[in-house]
């Protein structure tokens, strides 16, 4: 069972779901001092760990304490921000010159968001480069294969269109020496 301080009087006592729903629906603040049996003193219900899983999402951020340390969220990778970059870069303008880039970066930012141990995040950007910068490249070599089988088609088809010029010359025709003399009259 909780008590807390309101109006520098206690109350209480309330179950913990009680005080959770008192602090999520701002009757109480962050700065509300708590106390169960088993605390030593009256704490803030910031620095309560079983209450904080109430007040992040309902936006009451807690503050270190004075004296504590700032603890700063993990850092996106900066290579995962440049393969996603650079892999919707290759949907839309650059192909294929931005999308070997996007594929090298999109490996090399997982790799070390992998050994930063949860340090840094960025591992769904990551991911977006990858997959977009391998889709430019299986386009590419569909398109590549599409335009080849396109040339050797026409070839064939110009080939084909062509008159055909025999290769050996026919039997001769009658020539000036063969043909008949005119008759005198």
């Amino acid at each position: 069972m909780w008590y807390y301080a309101k109006n520098g009087q206690q109350a209480g006592p309330v179950s913990q779901e009680d005080l959770m729903a008192l602090l999520r629906d701002r009757v109480l603040t962050q700065d509300t001092r708590v106390w169960r049996e088993g605390m030593g003193q009256w704490t803030p219900a910031r620095q309560v760990q079983e209450l904080m899983q109430v007040m992040i999402p309902a936006g009451m951020v807690p503050q270190p304490a004075p004296g504590m340390p700032y603890v700063q969220p993990p850092a996106t990778n900066t290579m995962a921000l440049t393969s996603m970059i650079l892999g919707i870069c290759g949907l839309v303008v650059a192909w294929i010159f931005a999308a070997i880039p996007a594929v090298i970066c999109g490996h090399i930012a997982r790799r070390q968001i992998r050994q930063a141990a949860g340090l840094q995040t960025g591992d769904g950007m990551a991911l977006a480069g990858l997959i977009t910068g391998y889709l430019v490249l299986i386009l590419t070599a569909l398109m590549i294969v599409g335009v080849v089988i396109f040339l050797i088609w026409a070839m064939e088809a110009a080939s084909s269109a062509a008159p055909s010029v025999p290769l050996t010359p026919g039997p001769p025709g009658p020539g000036p020496s063969t043909l008949p003399s005119p008759a005198a009259p």
